[in-house]
């Protein structure tokens, strides 16, 4: 009698333990069964296995009396009092994984989850397996076993846990500088000049049921694309950003940590020497990185990524002596991920088009750009090399490329769906008015009468416009600013006439021509106020210089007239020559008249 008692008072004391921390679950009591049914809180499902079974000596009792083995039992489980000494003085983990180890997983009494309860269950000793289908980009931890007496009428804590990850932009060098608001904190995203230093930050929780796991994962790891050059500036704070809750950096110190070559493909990952002892708490990462010369321009945006890998599975035996902070390939099913999380900054560019008054490329001219939201500016120089096979741009007369090809000349129909002006296909027509075009008879489109049918819009061929129908391709040369003075570049149209500044924030910058070809007159020195907001599409605005944004390139395109000096009158030219011939003229016939005069006299 005294051991039964004992034991009984060796299993009230692990439910009185469990229930402390148990999933959110509440038993209800009936004389013709059991019921297991969870409180709305709780979206995870449960395999509900009978581990002992026994009698109860009244509804709401945690006393099992005359203990076996229940129905999910394994073969051959042993003693059932000495499976009952051996839970004394373990701990929930302990408890969690004995109980298991007696369990046939082939077996089972249902699933229970919130909206279905498990009915009609006998008197026993349970475990509650959590088998919640966790997939991919799931933030959640699985429950640890809930091991109770069926009879329990308490309501159970949460057993599963949660982990966030959020990144964002917290500031950069271009808006410190110009004044310029080009971030949104909303959105993680943000505007600069390239050159600019952009100040990020991760925060990551660790669930508050980390310290249930035996062993604990938490990675935190960031991938930055290329055209953002990492400044290697890490620090990890825990709860908030100040000096007191700096972690160290070891292997017996707070985390450890990987760059280049060792995270490869990843940037840098930062992994928490011992996740459990911070269960609950925030841990914060701080670090910079430059927006380099290989920066996107225009609508794509250049990205930094996080993720944070986590333990997610409390009932699976980690070793974390074997892959001390670092997970092996062996833990993959145990460890799960956060979805991704990611920054964009954009950059953008002015492209100079130097012409004449006859709109024909000019070359010789150079341009000053200067804005205080200028960094390090990239001028660009473009090449288009004759690719009949894989080009996708031709050769204007005037010197320039475009991608709309040449049409042949003379007059051609377009069928245009949705026209409601233009013409339609009438063969017996023979008005004024009508169009024969590769001997098809058109007259103008009558809205009373053609509704419905095909209408037609006759265009005219461009084909003299083109410099022949040869393809090319275009590649591009970036070079640095090498300007001592700072945000300002400089560059020398190249042989298409073409001066493009790349790089670019928001802000107002001046163009300058310094360099005007001989006989030409210089141009005004040009305003433009360059825009960004990225929650509408384009996200880049201009105003002033008369251009306009190409989105496909992402930057804006200027072109810029330059006149012939004025031609002045002049003196000692064929003007006087004239008067001269006349005069002598003049002089030669009045000698001959006058020797004429004294022949006729003599």
């Amino acid at each position: 009698m005294k051991k039964l008692k004992k034991m009984m008072a060796l299993v009230l004391a692990v439910a009185m333990c469990l229930a402390m921390s148990m999933t959110t679950t509440v038993m209800s009591f009936a004389d013709d069964g059991h019921t297991i049914s969870l409180k709305s809180t709780d979206t995870h499902t449960y395999k509900v296995f009978q581990v002992l079974t026994g009698t109860l000596a009244e509804a709401g009792s945690k006393e099992l009396g005359n203990p076996a083995w229940g129905a999910d039992a394994i073969a051959n489980p042993g003693d059932v009092n000495a499976f009952i000494a051996s839970l004394e003085g373990k701990s929930e983990q302990d408890i969690a994984q004995l109980v298991a180890a007696k369990v046939d997983t082939n077996k089972g009494r249902g699933n229970v989850d919130k909206d279905n309860p498990l009915e009609n269950l006998t008197t026993g000793y349970y475990v509650l397996v959590d088998v919640t289908d966790l997939d991919d980009d799931s933030l959640e931890t699985k429950s640890l076993h809930v091991v109770r007496v069926v009879n329990d009428i308490n309501g159970f804590d949460p057993k599963w846990g949660t982990t966030q990850d959020d990144k964002k932009i917290v500031s950069d060098t271009l808006g410190k500088d110009s004044g310029v608001n080009n971030f949104n904190p909303a959105t993680d995203t943000d505007n600069v000049s390239i050159g600019d230093t952009v100040n990020y930050q991760i925060t990551a929780s660790i669930p508050a049921n980390a310290n249930k796991f035996n062993y604990f994962y938490f990675v935190i790891n960031d991938t930055l694309e290329a055209r953002l050059t990492f400044n290697k500036d890490i620090k990890v704070y825990k709860d908030s950003v100040a000096e007191e809750n700096l972690l160290e950096e070891g292997n017996d110190k707070d985390y450890r940590l990987k760059t280049e070559a060792d995270a490869a493909p990843k940037t840098f990952q930062v992994a928490l020497n011992n996740a459990k002892s911070l269960a609950g708490k925030d841990i914060i990462v701080t670090y910079s990185a430059v927006l380099n010369k290989n920066a996107t321009i225009g609508e794509t945006p250049n990205k930094n990524e996080s993720t944070v890998q986590f333990s997610n599975d409390p009932n699976y035996d980690y070793d974390g002596q074997n892959h001390p902070a670092f997970p092996g390939s062996d833990d993959d099913d145990a460890i799960g991920e956060t979805p991704v999380t990611e920054t964009e900054t954009y950059t953008t560019g002015i492209e100079i088009q130097k012409v004449d008054q006859d709109g024909k490329v000019l070359t010789g001219a150079t341009f000053q750009l200067s804005g205080q939201s200028a960094k390090t500016v990239l001028t660009v120089q473009e090449t288009f090399t004759k690719d009949n096979e894989n080009g996708n741009y031709y050769k204007l007369k005037d010197g320039t490329y475009t991608k709309t090809a040449p049409t042949a000349e003379g007059e051609y129909m377009v069928k245009t769906p949705g026209a409601t002006a233009g013409y339609v296909v009438d063969e017996s027509y023979a008005g004024e008015d009508k169009k024969v075009v590769d001997n098809v008879t058109y007259r103008p489109y009558a809205p009373a009468t053609d509704e419905g049918k095909d209408v037609y819009v006759l265009h005219n061929g461009n084909g003299h416009l083109y410099d022949g129908t040869d393809k090319y391709t275009k590649s591009t040369t970036k070079t640095e600013s090498t300007s001592t003075t700072p945000h300002t570049a400089s560059m020398t149209v190249d042989a298409n006439g073409l001066a493009r500044f790349d790089g670019l924030g928001a802000g107002t910058y001046t163009i300058k021509e310094t360099g005007t070809p001989s006989g030409y007159n210089t141009m005004s020195d040009m305003t433009v106020t360059v825009s960004f907001d990225d929650t509408k599409t384009p996200k880049w605005s201009f105003s002033g210089g008369n251009g306009s944004y190409d989105a496909e390139e992402g930057i804006y395109k200027i072109t810029i007239k330059n006149e012939k000096g004025t031609e002045l009158p002049t003196t000692g030219g064929m003007g006087t020559t004239i008067f001269y011939i006349a005069g002598a003229i003049l002089v030669i016939g009045a000698v001959v008249l006058l020797i004429a005069r004294k022949k006729a006299e003599r």
